[in-house]
């Protein structure tokens, strides 16, 4: 394990500028999410972000919570659900586009 943080910091903006040097002696992605306390209200997302069904559902959990899809995105990319589906999917997720269209390759003929 690398042993760096995601961050979620909740507070006056003012004030996470100013610890913003201390947050990133300790953690990679670190992400102003609102007022006070709204950091710790959207820890519960991180641990359920593995596959892409959680992924969304976290995404959904945090806008729901006041935090912009894309800022939801961001803070899920900077910790353990940081994973090539949300590389390849993210922006779909966030765009609620249910196409069902992406990256996939083609299906062999007899697939």
């Amino acid at each position: 394990m690398e042993g760096t943080l995601s961050i979620m910091v909740g507070g006056e903006p003012t004030d996470f500028t100013a610890a913003l040097p201390v947050l990133k002696a300790v953690g990679r992605t670190i992400v102003h999410v609102g007022p006070s306390w709204r950091g710790s209200d959207r820890e519960g997302s991180q641990p359920a972000a593995g596959p892409i069904g959680l992924v969304a559902e976290a995404i959904v959990f945090l806008e729901a919570h006041g935090v912009s899809a894309t800022t939801a995105l961001e803070v899920l990319r900077g910790g353990l659900a940081g994973s090539t589906v949300l590389d390849r999917k993210g922006a779909t997720m966030v765009a609620r586009d249910l196409s069902g269209r992406g990256d996939a390759p083609p299906a062999r003929p007899g697939e």
